[in-house]
């Protein structure tokens, strides 16, 4: 969970969050590299009934970065979600300024279909 507290320091899903979620339909997928090395993971969620898919989290370890270690993950998170045969669509957030993974989703043949507005208050 090292990477992901890396990755996301201030995420709405924290490690353990993830790891008790884990189940048929909620997966962590790897990809390790030499020597039990995690060079990345990505988090995803199946909703059959509603047939969609989400990607939550993807990340790569910094030495492990520009190999194609995130381009494999999408690869192996969409197949796994797809063995569901009612999902028919992924979805998934992403900051507009990380282009990095911008360019990763839309290589894989996702198109933007929505910006999200994010507003806060504070409470005094």
């Amino acid at each position: 969970m090292k990477l992901h507290k890396q990755s996301f320091p201030n995420t709405y899903y924290h490690g353990d969050y993830i790891w008790d979620k884990l189940s048929d339909e909620n997966q962590l997928l790897t990809a390790v590299a030499g020597n039990d090395d995690l060079a990345g993971y990505v988090y995803i969620e199946a909703s059959p009934r509603h047939g969609e898919g989400r990607i939550e989290y993807i990340a790569v370890s910094k030495k492990h970065r520009k190999k194609g270690v995130g381009a494999l993950l999408v690869k192996a998170a969409l197949n796994t979600l797809f063995e569901h045969s009612s999902i028919n669509e992924i979805v998934l957030c992403v900051n507009e300024e990380n282009k990095t993974a911008v360019n990763l989703y839309t290589a894989a043949g996702f198109d933007v279909q929505y910006e999200m507005m994010l507003y806060q208050v504070q409470v005094r």
